[in-house]
């Protein structure tokens, strides 16, 4: 048996150590041989050797000590990390975790502080309503629903970042978050700031009213095995109806209500304490398109990074609109979308971009690649971009854009034909245009083996 400890409320140690001595010998002879294949002794095991996890997992009774606390017991199972030893040496066997950016592992989010509060269009002098205190979050169920509702919608890549004409510190956002950061037990009071000014930048007709949320979280992600604390700012708009049923005597009676569906929220930003120099990082939701620029750039005032993401869908854009303008003037829509696959395969194919390469291995006239490079040099010096000519390539965002990108070729006789983007070379290889003389008519030959 190994010697039972207690191991404190650290979900971020990386590196955990095995009992070793506690094992009988035949034990860790089994256990070296779990790792090496044949039946060997401690002593020939080396620092640092790697091990796979699964035959680990399956030996190791559960308890040890973590290196990283210096206290003790059980086994990190969600970074599937473990290490070993007897005495000051340590023999270490170690599995990435697989925790990316941005809050990929909501179970350690916590919802800390809530405060909800009206706020009506101010043009129609609707005026807010004020709550009294923040709500009691201590009834489990309400905030794992509150947690799902607030959180879901932050599924995109973007990051947002406030920003100011002259000075950030004059960001009305970027203010109150600081304050609260800064003094969290505070929160209600900030909260109400928060609200006023949301009012007074709802002076558009078309602003609705509706609840506002503002929240105050720990443990998000943002990086492998950092979390920090957040703010939610989120505003339900839209009211739905439901029907509720009731027993009554051994019957059922109908009845309706009006509510907020939990399912998605209407508009919403987190904004992370983190990189609090450059404006934070901000994530932005906004299901109605109608006031987006009262919420993002009114309201918020925040303008996206220029990160990896930005970059690769940025340049992405620029192949679309390229396209558009040069392969418009053909009658072939097929050159179009070629080169809309042949694109976006280079970009899921390599890690980074290269301009000259791109050039080659996407356009095959010289005369069009000189133009393409012309117009990406044109593209970045009306935005002032940098860097745009070699870049690390955002893998998550191309597969997102590669869903927005139109691969079909709609006919005048009704009929579509839809281009793989998966295998672009395939797509010209067994497809031809032509014209039909005695119809007066284009027409598309395709070849294939068989069909389904």
């Amino acid at each position: 048996m190994l010697e039972q400890s207690v191991l404190p409320n650290n979900k971020y140690c990386k590196r955990l150590i095995f009992r070793y001595k506690y094992l009988k010998q035949k034990q860790r002879l089994a256990l070296w041989q779990s790792f090496t294949g044949s039946a060997v002794g401690a002593g020939s095991v080396s620092d640092g050797m790697q091990y796979p996890w699964q035959p680990l997992k399956r030996l190791l009774p559960g308890n040890c000590f973590c290196s990283h606390c210096q206290a003790g017991l059980l086994i990190n199972l969600r970074h599937k990390t473990i290490a070993f030893g007897r005495g000051s040496r340590t023999f270490a066997a170690h599995k990435k975790s697989n925790s990316g950016k941005g809050m990929t592992d909501k179970k350690l989010v916590q919802l800390k502080k809530l405060a909800v509060h009206r706020v009506g269009n101010k043009a129609k002098e609707e005026g807010v309503i004020v709550s009294k205190d923040l709500v009691d979050l201590r009834d489990e169920e309400l905030n794992r629903l509150l947690l799902g509702y607030f959180l879901s919608p932050f599924k995109q890549e973007e990051f947002f970042r406030f920003t100011h004409t002259s000075d950030l510190t004059l960001n009305e956002l970027f203010a109150y978050a600081t304050l609260i950061f800064g003094k969290p037990e505070s929160f209600h009071e900030y909260s109400i700031h928060i609200l006023n000014h949301l009012y007074e930048q709802s002076d558009h007709p078309k602003v609705k009213s509706g609840e506002l949320y503002i929240a105050y979280f720990s443990g998000c992600g943002l990086e492998e095995g950092t979390t920090v604390d957040a703010i939610g700012i989120f505003k339900s708009e839209n009211k739905d109806t439901f029907l509720t049923f009731q027993d009554e005597e051994e019957d059922l009676a109908l009845q309706y209500h009006a509510g907020v569906n939990i399912k998605s929220v209407d508009k919403g930003c987190m904004i992370f304490n983190s990189e609090a120099e450059d404006g934070y990082r901000v994530k932005l939701v906004d299901a109605n398109s109608t006031d987006a620029v009262f919420w993002k750039e009114d309201f918020l005032h925040v303008t996206e990074l220029k990160d990896t993401n930005f970059t690769t869908k940025t340049y992405l854009n620029l192949c679309k609109d390229f396209s558009e303008e040069v392969f418009a003037q053909k009658d072939s829509k097929k050159d179009q979308i070629d080169f809309i696959n042949r694109s976006v395969d280079y970009f899921s194919k390599n890690e980074t971009f290269d301009l000259e390469e791109f050039t080659s291995s996407v356009i095959d006239e010289p005369e069009s690649a000189e133009r393409f490079k012309s117009y990406s040099q044109s593209f970045a010096e009306e935005r002032g971009l940098e860097q745009f000519d070699d870049f690390t390539i955002n893998k998550a965002t191309v597969r997102n854009m590669k869903r927005k990108f139109r691969n079909f070729i709609k006919l005048d006789t009704q009929i579509e034909i839809k281009l793989s983007g998966y295998n672009p070379e395939q797509s010209e290889q067994y497809m031809e245009r032509g014209f039909d003389d005695d119809r007066g008519m284009h027409f598309y030959k395709v070849y294939f083996h068989s069909e389904s």
